[in-house]
């Protein structure tokens, strides 16, 4: 499969399957998914901020597909964490309020945008990730 084709796809399923999580455990209360949506005028079902970190996890097992992946988990859940932090100062920079909160967290960081529970929480979602990828495209 092209590799644009593949991030695309990643992008949108991901894009879609974030606000079904999110909707589901009710954090989610808008049916127009995210302001980068909404930029554009397009009412979604969208939360691109997991397309982007699905997308960023697909192209970094990509560069790096002989690392072993509990490594690569490691390395990207540093990664997605920082790009938490980022995507949160940006959301709260341009759409003027604060789209998630970590504050009732013991050990907020970044203004309440990342917490080190959460961050675990995603290497074990990451980590599941890269094992479903490599059986999935690793011998394709």
């Amino acid at each position: 499969m092209n590799n644009i084709i593949k991030y695309v796809i990643i992008f949108i399923l991901f894009s879609v399957v974030g606000f079904l999580y999110e909707s589901v455990i009710g954090v989610q209360t808008s049916k127009c998914g995210d302001s980068i949506m909404n930029m554009f005028n397009l009412c979604l079902p969208m939360l691109t901020i997991y397309g982007f970190g699905a997308v960023a996890l697909v192209f970094f097992r990509d560069i790096f597909p002989d690392m072993h992946i509990i490594f690569l988990s490691i390395i990207a859940t540093i990664l997605i964490t920082i790009m938490e932090c980022i995507g949160g100062q940006l959301s709260l920079r341009y759409n003027g309020y604060q789209t998630w909160d970590y504050v009732d967290g013991k050990y907020e960081v970044c203004d309440g945008y990342i917490a080190p529970h959460i961050s675990s929480v995603w290497f074990i979602f990451i980590l599941i990730f890269y094992w479903g990828y490599d059986k999935w495209f690793k011998n394709k």
